[in-house]
């Protein structure tokens, strides 16, 4: 009923939004001083003659003290939550400001709040403000179909058993812990070994108040998750993330992926990545356990770290000046000048590293700081700014950053350094005094070695005697105009027919590079963000979708941001200026473009930095060994290489890896589509191997292929090989008749997705492949010896001597006869099985005791509709072939099949028309004719 009125009320308000619109010619209510969130209509309901309205506010919380925003709240006059006065939209401050004449009280129902929250039937408004608190509590339903989880949300109810055989219940935990970590991993995870140790040592210390659940969704096996946690030696919970469906609502993409869902059941922290410090993990258990509890939503681990203020002194500008200048440099340095800033940043002081004089950031062991000096250097055309350093600091994440003019030129990190060394980050091109910061940033993960970067012997030298490979960023655009609009000079493109890219000035000169997705010239804000903001329209043409793979390429490139401009590309940016421009200028564009002066290099510039992204600049394959090199995270996922074979036939496509990769082909229409020609499936019955995959396909000859093979976990790194092998003009191989899993259209249809073939009973009394042109190809054969792309961790003989060919039993009367038998074979010390049942169900124990029927199995008296066909199946295990592909398989006729599918509707989805072929191989054809 009260869903009914919230419905009406809400078509009242639309009908007087239109009614306004349409007719209403009173002077609209001035609301500029109200705080809501956007400007609606206000609802006019004339109270005796008096139309004059004030300004309520409602405020929304949750229980824990976090503003709900994006709520409605609808007035009423009359407790019976019929006659509607005023409306409003909680902002982000949790607030609705309702315009509405003047009363003693209202009557507010809160319509549409998130899912989890619980709301009461009405609330009284009696003076200007009101606050309303709503309770959350986790969602009874397990079911997570459908669900995308993100911060702020309502968890549903996780129930998941462990290695121990435990059963784990999210509302359980929460009635006697203060937060769940959820925490998702796999055991080839390279960050997940990383971090679990120091997970398991802050455990130990906060057992009492938290609970870890430790989901592996990468559909191992049970005994796989519990070696892995008997090796680690982890006492948490642990167990499958079936189906990885708890990770696919919170868009998982990558391992360790940790949750922290708070007492009120809500999703308070999202943290994608490892975090490799005990403390690190006090920190966040700190926040969420006591009674002082307040809750908050954490972007970040690194927001939850103490902030610890700076306790050091910089040394006198001179003396800093005696130890690291070196030659005739003139350098004025000085400390952070935003005072607010200064706060908060540390010093560089004085140090000595290896028996050299030398400064160093003071701020060493302190995660989520920073550490800034400052100089003022004059500098002549063609003069190099050179500096020693040693780098001893974690890679790519305890970073020095070298800036000029506030300009990011250089980074410096790393632990492999054994002596000093020296670069060259800023060439002058004119006379002028340069701002030169050194910012020093750590993170809140590891100490690596010094925990700092050294720097010593700052000077300046010819550029001409560079003698390290430097690559000096530009831009395009320079020497603003006096009324700051538009820029004096610019460099002149030049299109390089051989590479397909513009660069500088002339055809051999630098790549010319668009920035799209950072701050410049052009715009402070991003290309790519004009661009999804649906700003770059043009005589009525959006041109978000031709900009978007650039800007993947751009985010994904080597110098991050940057990507090569080719002709397309050009003229999109001039679409971009056309769109948001000012000046209307032949060059405007370029305003949007940098590139990469190179020194020390002999003459050869910067390489493309997208190598590997795009068709364009696919790496090349060959046959025979190809090697793959990630350092860093792509997303969409892996490295492109072109390959063109000189001959049709079938091509083998084999990895070797010591971690788990995944591989996908494309045609260059697929790359434009996004849908690959070809996915690993592991669908080959002899060839199994839990890092590596062989692809087997068939090419044509002179086509363009493009191969990606990429490492599971998108956050790893490192080398791997792959291998092309031409395996002949033409090929059977035993693969599966469906290696997908099973997808549905509701709760009650399931079907076998795309890639499960078509099948038909032949003459000869077997099923084949029934294909395209209506013609029977290979026999369909059952795998009687090995587990299936189904039953993953067993054989059909395996479940035919577990009774599973049994169908007078359901799967649930199994159940029950299993727990019997475990029972019977332990000493329970004459505790009786329903005690036993007691303790394993707790406080659901007589819900399930009737749900399985537990007297009636007790009693032999089973509930399945079906007969024991077990001998059927022990008929055909007589005709399992003994060698060869088919070794351990029985060709398929009409009766096994009727006896697979009884199989499949018992254990798994039933009514799956052809479920059945899930258990089953045959040879697939790769060839000239595809329907032979």
């Amino acid at each position: 009923m009260r869903k009914m009125k919230r419905m009406l009320a809400l078509l009242c308000v639309f009908a007087l939004c239109f009614s306004l619109v349409a007719c209403n010619d009173e002077k609209p209510v001035d609301s500029s001083a109200s705080t809501a969130p956007s400007a609606q209509p206000s609802v006019t309901v004339p109270q005796g003659g008096n139309t004059q309205k004030i300004n309520y506010i409602v405020t929304l919380k949750s229980a824990g003290g976090l503003p709900l925003s994006g709520v409605t709240v609808l007035a009423y006059k009359d407790a019976a939550l019929t006659e509607l006065q005023g409306y409003g939209q909680t902002d982000a401050n949790g607030q609705a400001v309702l315009s509405m004449p003047a009363a003693t009280e209202y009557y507010l129902d809160v319509t549409d709040a998130p899912e989890g929250y619980l709301t009461e039937e009405s609330y009284k408004l009696s003076g200007a403000a009101t606050e309303i608190v709503l309770t959350s509590a986790v969602i009874a339903d397990t079911n997570v179909s459908g669900v995308t989880y993100k911060l702020g949300s309502v968890m549903h109810d996780i129930v998941f058993t462990d290695t121990a055989g435990t059963t784990w219940k999210l509302s359980d935990v929460l009635k006697e812990k203060d937060m769940v970590l959820l925490n998702f991993w796999y055991t080839t995870c390279s960050w997940c070994v990383t971090e679990f140790p120091y997970m398991q040592a802050a455990y130990e210390n906060y057992s009492d108040s938290i609970e870890i659940f430790a989901l592996d969704p990468a559909g191992e096996s049970m005994s796989d998750i519990t070696a892995f946690q008997n090796s680690m030696g982890l006492t948490f919970p642990m167990g499958d993330d079936t189906d990885s469906a708890l990770f696919g609502a919170f868009n998982g993409t990558g391992c360790p992926t940790s949750v922290v869902i708070d007492r009120y059941g809500v999703v308070c922290l999202i943290e994608v990545g490892a975090l490799t410090t005990e403390d690190a993990f006090h920190y966040v258990f700190d926040a969420f356990v006591g009674d002082s509890y307040s809750q908050k939503l954490y972007d970040s681990a690194e927001d939850i770290t103490p902030v610890i203020k700076p306790n050091v002194e910089m040394p006198a500008p001179e003396d800093i000046a005696a130890v690291l200048n070196s030659g005739d440099i003139a350098a004025e340095y000085f400390a952070e000048p935003d005072e607010e800033a200064a706060e908060m940043t540390w010093p560089f002081v004085i140090a000595q590293k290896d028996g050299v004089d030398c400064i160093a950031p003071s701020n060493a062991g302190v995660a989520g700081s920073f550490a800034t000096i400052y100089a003022n250097v004059t500098m002549k055309a063609g003069q190099a700014l050179a500096l020693d350093y040693f780098a001893s600091s974690e890679y790519n994440a305890d970073t020095l950053y070298v800036l000029v003019d506030r300009n990011d030129i250089y980074q410096i990190s790393g632990t492999t350094q054994t002596q000093w060394k020296t670069c060259y980050p800023w060439v002058a091109t004119e006379d002028g005094v340069y701002e030169i910061a050194l910012c020093f940033l750590k993170d809140g993960s590891v100490d690596e070695g010094d925990d700092t970067v050294y720097i010593g012997n700052l000077r300046l030298m010819d550029a001409g005697d560079v003698d390290v490979a430097s690559y000096i960023p530009r831009f395009a655009a320079t020497h603003m105009n006096e009324d700051g609009f538009g820029y004096q000079s610019y460099i002149t493109p030049v299109f390089n027919e051989n590479d397909g890219y513009y660069h500088v000035d002339s055809a051999d000169g630098p790549l010319l590079f668009a920035n799209l997705m950072m701050p410049t010239r052009f715009s402070n804000t991003e290309i790519f963000t004009l661009a999804a903001n649906g700003l770059i329209v043009v005589d009525g043409v959006d041109y978000y979708e031709q900009l978007v793979d650039y800007c993947s390429y751009a985010s994904n490139s080597q110098v991050y941001s940057m990507c090569p401009v080719n002709e397309e590309l050009k003229q999109l940016l001039q679409k971009v200026t056309e769109a948001v421009g000012i000046e209307q200028t032949e060059n405007e564009w370029l305003q949007i473009c940098e590139y990469y002066d190179a020194y020390g290099t002999g003459g050869v510039q910067m390489s493309n930095p997208i190598i590997g992204l795009s068709a364009d600049a696919a790496f090349t394959a060959q046959l025979g060994t190809n090697t793959v090199t990630y350092d860093r995270m792509l997303m969409p996922r892996g490295l492109l290489y072109r390959f063109v074979p000189t001959k049709s036939g079938a091509y083998r496509i084999t990895s070797d890896s010591e971690f788990e990769v995944e591989g996908w082909i494309f045609t260059r229409k697929d790359l434009e589509e996004r849908m690959p020609f070809y996915t690993y499936e592991a669908n080959e019955r002899l060839y199994y191997s839990e890092t590596d995959i062989s692809m087997v396909v068939y090419l044509e000859e002179g086509k363009e292929y493009f191969i990606d093979i990429a490492y599971y976990d998108v956050y790893m790194t490192g080398s791997f090989t792959f291998d092309i092998v031409y395996a002949g003009k033409e090929l059977e191989l035993f693969v599966s008749c469906a290696p997908g899993p099973f997808t549905y259209e509701d709760e009650n249809t399931y079907e076998i997705v795309t890639g499960g073939i078509d099948v038909a009973l032949g003459s000869d009394g077997y099923y084949h492949e029934l294909l395209a042109n209506g013609s029977l190809g290979s026999v369909v054969y059952a795998d009687f010896a090995y587990p299936t792309t189904l039953f993953t961790s067993n054989s059909i003989e395996d479940l035919l001597e577990a009774g599973a060919f049994n169908f007078a039993v359901t799967e649930d009367d199994q159940d029950i006869l299993d727990y019997y038998a475990y029972y019977e074979a332990l000493d329970f010390n004459g505790t009786d099985f329903e005690t036993c049942m007691q303790e394993l169900w707790g406080e659901d124990f007589d819900y399930y005791w009737d749900y399985y029927k537990v007297d009636d199995v007790l009693d032999g008296i089973y509930h399945g509709k079906g007969e024991d066909l077990s001998p059927v199946i022990r008929k055909y295990l007589k005709e399992m072939e003994t060698s060869g592909d088919k070794e351990g398989c029985v060709a398929v006729t009409e009766e096994l099949a009727l006896v697979l599918q009884a199989l499949v509707d018992k254990y798994s989805f039933k009514d799956v028309e052809n479920g059945w072929i899930k258990l089953c191989y045959y040879y697939d054809y790769f060839g000239p004719d595809a329907n032979k």
